[in-house]
């Protein structure tokens, strides 16, 4: 958790916003999985910020989704290709936008990453 705020005196003290944050890791569905969560809380806006987050490892890959309050949802597949190699797809989608059939482009990145 993480409080931030100021004041010149501890009767005056004030929050300007707060974070919260929850994980939680198994292996009963597969190799592992971590879920996660971040709040963030605005005082002054009286809002919040959320996202939520699962990551799935497989045998040789894995998935890993992370969805926001703003209805942005990012999903990528993680492919170990060799002990020093790796292969990334990722795309994100407006759910609000897909759920109303409104989808224009589903962007796709590659990432190819070597460690040595």
């Amino acid at each position: 958790m993480n409080i931030s705020g100021y004041s010149e005196t501890i009767a005056a003290t004030k929050v300007n916003d707060a974070t919260l944050y929850f994980r939680y890791d198994t292996d009963k569905w597969c190799k592992g999985a971590t879920a996660g969560s971040e709040m963030k809380y605005d005082v002054a806006g009286k809002k919040f910020d959320t996202k939520l987050g699962l990551w799935m490892h497989l045998d040789d890959h894995s998935w890993k989704f992370r969805f926001h309050d703003t209805g942005l949802m990012r999903t990528a597949l993680q492919w170990k290709l060799h002990p020093t190699c790796k292969c990334t797809l990722n795309t994100a989608v407006d759910l609000k936008d897909a759920f109303n059939g409104k989808v224009n482009k589903l962007p796709i990145g590659a990432t190819f990453e070597l460690a040595y």
